[in-house]
């Protein structure tokens, strides 16, 4: 059989084996199940995020930004932190992804917004497996290349928040990191320097993508940059970090003032990383009361690992 026809059927068994994972729940039935439908007949999303995400979602359907209404030239949440509002300083991207879905949809027949985000995490998070597959092929061959497209997209914690109706950013938060590294490693072992220079490049454009999808990116930076610096030490050869760079940090500067600030505080803000004290004390601390902030046990850990690692 052609190796591209091998490679295409492997990608199609990673992308629906995630995708009939994470619809498991769509049509619920049960003797109660008009507890799970709103009065469009449409499934509840699975947590309150979601729900954050659909109204930021339609406000920018509805009027071109993510706040309420535009206040002393700034998008205002006026929903957050009632009544006074906040100004609107989330990562913007999924809200556009999930609009884009929607009007795609909505060429080929009719679909409501809330529809789409239901569906979306059900088609986007498959796609990391797939670039898996393509990345770890180029280190341990087809075999290798699809047990890793079938860990990412079987793993019990990925699959559980991007199953069908959790809008969240979990759906992007695997996607954007396997691509930089898989980029950056492309550069790597690039044969010329044209190459190298190109995909170290694309790397640092994907890094200023998921500068607007989670606030979390700026951790990958850094752990980047200091692989680059080391590299840079060792083989003396500036043709990954410094398009790296001059991709990343200008357009961020650019186009996501935040982002750049992120960049120059965070380091000075090591001290609230968990296991410190609470700085809002005695206010309820999240570190206690948020899930994905609590320190998980031995138990968690087995529980959420998948099980394809066995």
């Amino acid at each position: 059989m052609n190796p591209k026809t091998i490679h295409i059927i492997l990608a199609f068994i990673i992308f629906f084996s995630g995708f009939f994972l994470r619809v498991g729940n769509y049509n619920l039935s049960s003797p109660n199940k008009s507890i799970y439908y709103d009065e469009m007949g449409l499934q509840y999303f699975q947590e309150s995020d979601s729900y954050y995400n659909y109204r930021l979602t339609n406000n920018l359907l509805d009027h071109g930004h993510l706040g309420d209404k535009v206040i002393d030239g700034r998008s205002w949440d006026l929903h957050s932190y009632y009544p006074p509002g906040v100004p609107v300083d989330y990562p913007p991207l999924l809200p556009h992804i999930a609009v884009g879905f929607y009007l795609i949809l909505n060429l080929i027949g009719s679909v409501s917004l809330k529809e789409a985000c239901l569906w979306l995490p059900t088609i986007i998070s498959p796609l990391a497996g797939i670039i898996g597959f393509l990345f770890s092929r180029r280190i341990s061959g087809e075999f290798g290349g699809f047990i890793t497209g079938m860990l990412i997209v079987t793993a019990p914690l990925y699959v559980f928040r991007t199953n069908f109706g959790f809008f969240d950013t979990d759906m992007l938060n695997i996607i954007f990191p396997l691509l930089i590294v898989w980029l950056l490693f492309e550069a790597e072992n690039a044969k010329t320097r044209r190459y190298k220079i190109i995909l170290a490049g694309c790397s640092g454009f994907f890094l200023f993508l998921f500068s607007f999808a989670w606030n979390g990116w700026i951790y990958y930076f850094y752990i980047i940059i200091a692989a680059l610096i080391y590299n840079l030490i060792k083989e003396r050869n500036f043709d990954m970090i410094l398009p790296f760079i001059l991709i990343s940090i200008p357009l961020i500067g650019i186009f996501n003032i935040l982002g750049f600030y992120s960049i120059i505080l965070t380091p000075t803000q090591l001290g609230y990383f968990p296991g410190q004290e609470n700085v809002w004390y005695p206010w309820p601390d999240s570190y206690k009361n948020v899930a994905e902030l609590q320190k998980p046990t031995m138990e968690t850990f087995i529980t959420i690992i998948s099980p394809l690692i066995l």
